[in-house]
């Protein structure tokens, strides 16, 4: 149990929330990043607070030049249609004016001309080029990421470009938001991305597609403590003639009231803190999915052992029955965990490298 907690506290990848991102922008290559679906301002479930939705880049790219020159860093934010949700946008790098928001902008590739709105999948498109500012030159060496951006032996002359943008949902539907480096093939530029993506509802940083679980998990842990109330005073009531089963039934009440609780409150912490469901898990959500899955495990135990009559035809098990019952539960849990954790983390991973 031990391990599969520290295995959910330390994860990590490189991913709607607030995203905290550090990865590496390649040379002809779309960074993208996707919130798979939102909620437009004030158009949130009628349930919840309604808002503004929002989002918002707060980011700064360091550009290593072969050349000392400067670069531009194109960004765009915007709707995808359904079907379309990993396609690579066309004309990040328009010939519009640098640091300025582009809505009719096209690049040229040598005969062909690119236009942002050649992309008919895409709505509600805001792009924009910042042209960088040099900050020093460095050797290969000394930079902290020069391993994992493929950079050879030498020097290279560094370049700043600092994004911030605040765009306002009026669609609902999934957005992405892509970044990539505008520059011929002379300087043969790589980067580096860091700082966050703000993805926000009407009614908080929770995902569209999460929001049902604050109402369901609130309804449900009502519900097992109604139950679980019932149970016990009627326990109370026949205590003289109870038997081990009628315990373990309450012990699973109470865990899942307490289940029902730690999922509700780790929900509304990430919807008002903006704190990324994964990952690495935040506290909340570990001791939800341990519960959980401890829930489920005894559950099944429970089931197992009244299937061989435990409690109702017999008194009492064989020692080797005990020992199948404990092997069967124990590869269930870590059955259960990998199963969770994966599903989660596939989920949530807004991170897309598009093909080239």
């Amino acid at each position: 149990l031990l391990f599969f907690l520290l295995v959910l506290l330390l994860v990590k990848i490189n991913d709607a929330f607030i995203w905290k991102l550090t990865d590496v922008l390649p040379a002809n290559r779309v960074l993208q990043f996707s919130e798979r679906y939102m909620f437009a301002t004030h158009e949130g479930p009628d349930f919840l607070e309604q808002g503004d939705s929002y989002i918002n880049i707060k980011m700064d790219v360091i550009s290593y030049m072969e050349v000392n020159r400067s670069t531009e860093v194109g960004y765009a934010v915007y709707a995808a249609n359904v079907g379309h949700e990993h396609d690579t946008l066309i004309g990040i790098c328009s010939s519009g004016s640098p640091s300025q928001g582009n809505s009719n902008s096209v690049v040229k590739s040598g005969d062909d001309e690119l236009d942002i709105h050649t992309n008919t999948w895409a709505a509600n498109v805001y792009s924009q080029r910042v042209v960088s500012q040099y900050v020093d030159t460095v050797n290969v060496g000394s930079i902290q990421f020069g391993g994992n951006m493929g950079l050879t032996n030498g020097t290279y002359y560094r370049w700043k470009s600092t994004l911030s943008t605040h765009y306002p949902v009026n669609t609902e539907s999934w957005h992405n938001v892509a970044f990539q480096l505008c520059d011929s093939e002379i300087a043969d530029p790589k980067a580096h991305v860091d700082g966050t993506v703000t993805f926000h509802n009407p009614y908080g940083y929770l995902p569209a597609e999460l929001f049902g679980f604050i109402p369901f998990e609130g309804m449900r842990m009502i519900m097992f403590a109604v139950f679980g109330a019932y149970y016990l005073h009627q326990y109370i009531k026949y205590r003289d003639s109870t038997l081990p089963l009628h315990k373990a039934t309450l012990a699973v009440f109470l865990v899942a009231f307490i289940e029902a609780a730690s999922w509700f409150i780790a929900y509304q912490t990430i919807n008002e803190t903006g704190t990324p469901y994964c990952c690495p898990f935040p506290t909340t959500v570990v001791i939800a999915l341990v519960l959980q899955v401890f829930r489920a495990t005894f559950s099944r135990m429970l089931l197992l052992v009244v299937c061989l009559g435990y409690g109702i035809v017999r008194p009492r098990l064989l020692t080797t029955e005990w020992v199948v019952v404990t092997i069967i539960i124990t590869l269930y849990f870590v059955g259960a965990v990998v199963a969770h954790v994966s599903e989660i983390v596939m989920v949530h991973d807004v991170h897309d490298d598009s093909p080239e």
